[in-house]
């Protein structure tokens, strides 16, 4: 493809897109950096998803490589004007490989978590649940659960005063694992220890659904109160009801402990929703904000997806992507459009990827977009990888105490016919706002 033939699907990106917010109203006032290619010509593990952290301009994003025994890349970068750093902790056993992997910042020691096992999920094949830790120039690494089964391992982790929390869905047994009985597992880590409790589960997998003749958590979230000993969890519920009605559901629940997770059970999205996937979570004082996708059509293969947010205290639900329209992803690489979601004081931002209507030609994109007041009200989206030539996919998202905005996404080239991982991308917005707020939509070909 031209330089010309791509700045011309860029104009018409660009004016599909700002049509399409314009009924929103002033968009989020936000200048950018250039995005960041991280990853370079390092082998990108597929269909995975990449995390990012940041706390006063020390910035950390993870993503997993492809390459059996090279296990995860750590990319840093301390202060504004810092240079990028990168690290590549191996596997535990030599060969195998990572998946899933998680991070968070605590301001004074970065804690990631990761799937690592001889085949990429699974349910034949046990795996493990590794954390592993830098504080200053100490590093630590621990094998959470040694023996683990689960396709869709996705483990997170939160922290408070008291310690360190990690959550995680799969199952004990290969059996289970493949009638889809997934657990919801919990760990916890003490302030000032590097050692992981024994992983129990605290949500089994019908607890939601006890008749139903299948079900099974995925997907689990977990999030902490500023102040507060209290921790709240999200997960996808999956159910099937009879042999040709299934569906899947957003659940929540809360305690000082996980013996209280049971009790408190409840679930989020409407029964209207057959199919609801993907949740994330994040805590401000005084409100618990979570963030879904709903797929139309199919479960495994939708015609459509939609964005939805709400807070625990308030039932009303909000469609981030109303003013955009349905959300899209191409059919030769169909994903869930799974949404991020991060809190800073009183800005909330979710991020998700995929296109709208025409716009985009198929190829997805990552939209963001935030409120100012705890999302009691929205400013209008806005598109951060702005690349028109690739897949621009599985978006994370953090924001630092500065209030600025941290990206990091995958993006996808077709190549003989199949779309395959070619970097890794990170942005931030600036500390230069601008003086009126602008829809900022930018115009970058990274495409080959």
């Amino acid at each position: 493809m031209s330089r010309k033939h791509r700045y011309h699907i860029g104009i018409a990106y660009l004016l599909a897109f700002a049509a399409a917010v314009a009924t929103t109203g002033i968009a989020f006032a936000v200048s950018w950096i250039s995005p960041v290619d991280l990853s370079g010509s390092e082998p990108i593990q597929d269909k995975d998803r990449v995390a990012v952290a940041a706390v006063h301009g020390d910035v950390v994003a993870i993503w997993a490589r492809s390459q059996a025994g090279t296990g995860v890349t750590i990319a840093r970068r301390q202060g504004t004007s810092g240079t990028w750093t990168k690290s590549n902790p191996g596997t535990i056993i030599p060969g195998q490989l990572v998946w899933a992997p998680t991070v968070i910042h605590s301001g004074a020691e970065i804690v990631a978590a990761w799937a690592e096992g001889s085949v990429k999920g699974g349910c034949d094949t046990s795996h493990r649940i590794v954390a592993y830790s830098i504080a200053g120039s100490t590093t630590s690494r621990r094998t959470v659960k040694t023996i683990h089964h689960g396709p869709a391992t996705t483990p997170h982790v939160a922290v408070n005063a008291a310690g360190w929390h990690m959550v995680f869905a799969g199952s004990d047994t290969a059996a289970d694992c493949r009638a889809s009985r997934h657990g919801l597992y919990y760990s916890f880590r003490a302030a000032g220890s590097q050692e992981w409790s024994v992983p129990t589960r605290v949500i089994a997998h019908n607890a939601a659904f006890p008749d139903a003749i299948q079900a099974g958590v995925s997907h689990p979230r977990i999030a902490t109160v500023p102040g507060s000993t209290t921790i709240h969890i999200v997960w996808e519920q999956y159910e099937k009801q009879t042999a040709v009605v299934d569906g899947s559901s957003i659940w929540h629940a809360s305690g000082v402990a996980p013996s209280s997770f049971a009790a408190t059970r409840a679930r989020l999205s409407p029964v209207t929703q057959q199919y609801a996937v993907r949740p994330s979570i994040a805590i401000t004082a005084n409100r618990v904000h979570v963030a879904w996708t709903q797929t139309i059509g199919s479960g495994a293969t939708p015609t459509a997806q939609h964005i939805w947010y709400r807070t625990l205290q308030s039932a009303t639900l909000t469609r981030l992507n109303e003013d955009l329209g349905p959300v899209h992803v191409n059919s030769n690489f169909p994903t869930f459009a799974g949404s991020s979601l991060f809190v800073q004081a009183e800005k909330v931002c979710a991020t998700w990827h995929g296109y709208y209507g025409s716009a985009g030609a198929g190829r997805e994109q990552v939209t963001a977009r935030c409120s100012e007041n705890s999302g009691i009200s929205w400013q209008t989206p806005i598109n951060v990888s702005g690349d028109t030539t690739r897949l621009s996919i599985f978006p994370a998202i953090s924001i630092d105490p500065a209030g600025l905005l941290h990206f990091a996404w995958a993006e996808y080239e077709l190549t003989s016919n199949a779309y395959q991982p070619v970097a890794i991308f990170y942005r931030n917005s600036s500390p230069a706002r601008p003086e009126s707020p602008t829809l900022f939509l930018p115009l970058v070909s990274r495409g080959k």
